[in-house]
């Protein structure tokens, strides 16, 4: 998902107010200590050139793709939990 709206998220975060101004996000990203960027196989694919969304993310970053299988079950489970976290 970050792949193919990272600009948006960059801004939706808080890590910038410019989408374009990739020094100050990945002066975040360095920060925090964001290293890898994980490309999770799904079986959905639904976004166009996803694969070089990730790599273009990826090297602007200068992270390391690391892939991983995952059910569409273990994606849902995990945003559910998430929802629960932040609404207390």
């Amino acid at each position: 998902m970050w792949a193919a709206n990272w600009w948006e998220m960059m801004v939706s975060a808080g890590m910038t107010p410019d989408p374009d101004n990739i020094k100050l996000s990945k002066f975040v990203f360095d920060h925090v200590g964001y290293k890898n960027v994980v490309r999770l196989d799904t079986g959905l694919y639904y976004e166009k050139e996803f694969d070089s969304m990730v790599e273009e993310f990826a090297k602007l970053f200068d992270f390391r793709i690391v892939d991983m299988e995952a059910s569409p079950e273990l994606i849902d489970r995990c945003y559910r939990n998430l929802c629960e976290d932040v609404s207390g």
